[in-house]
């Protein structure tokens, strides 16, 4: 994918704050579909509820502990959406947001994250509007900046890759969750047929060796619901935790 992060990707943009709440906004396009489809994934939408829910109007909160989004309408291939985290606990250890996404006024997801409640190193103290990251022409599909590799039927690896790097040398959670929704939808028969409409990640350590690695397990199918959980280690560090995920999958 050359230069650059794989949050350019995602044309989100840091609105005024409104008291207490961050806002920002970002664009649904050929920038984040999966390959092959016209699906924007759930794993981009959850990078963007990461960022606006760390990026508080009082300084960037670092790291994430926990990540939960569920759609509650189907993903628009394109399109403007609008996203707003509200607090709902501020204390002393722990920072707890919800963050509805609307497109066109509708609702589209909501989502629940928890941060340490500590200011990054690199912060500013204050919240920059503006561009998240600087926007990248690409017609490569989303999937490519994370450049996977099938170990076997139900396992993805992905390299450590300075596009999908944060600021402290580790994967950026966004991208492990993305990981997590790749892998998913590999795992339950007929393949290729499923795509994730929930996923809840909880982060437990940093990707220091790599690769990462991420296996699915399928829990269950019923009906026109698959549910899938996906381990996600540091292959190169004797497969240490780094995250576990659930999904509900949907046909795609």
């Amino acid at each position: 994918m050359g230069s650059g992060s794989f949050l350019s990707a995602l044309g989100m943009r840091m609105l005024a704050p409104d008291g207490e709440s961050s806002r920002a906004t970002a664009v649904l396009g050929p920038g984040i579909w999966a390959a092959g489809t016209r699906r924007p994934r759930i794993g981009a939408v959850a990078t963007m509820v990461d960022v606006v829910a760390g990026l508080r109007p009082t300084g960037t909160l670092w790291p994430t502990v926990d990540l939960s989004v569920q759609l509650v309408a189907p993903l628009p291939a394109e399109g403007r959406i609008d996203l707003v985290c509200h607090p709902l606990k501020t204390g002393r250890r722990l920072f707890v947001g919800e963050v509805l996404v609307h497109h066109e006024g509708a609702p589209l997801a909501r989502a629940v994250t928890t941060f340490l409640n500590q200011e990054y190193a690199g912060s500013s103290g204050q919240q920059r509007e503006g561009d998240v990251a600087p926007p990248h022409d690409s017609s490569a599909p989303f999937d490519d900046w994370l450049n996977p590799k099938d170990a076997d039927e139900r396992t993805i690896l992905v390299q450590r890759a300075p596009a999908i790097m944060n600021g402290s040398g580790t994967i950026q959670g966004g991208a492990l969750a993305i990981a997590a929704e790749l892998a998913a939808e590999r795992a339950p028969e007929p393949k290729g047929t499923w795509a994730a409409a929930e996923l809840d990640i909880r982060y437990l350590g940093p990707v220091l060796a790599g690769p990462l690695k991420a296996t699915a397990d399928v829990v269950a199918v019923q009906d026109d619901r698959a549910f899938v959980s996906v381990r996600l280690t540091d292959a190169g560090a004797d497969d240490r935790p780094v995250a576990y995920a659930t999904t509900v999958c949907v046909p795609a």
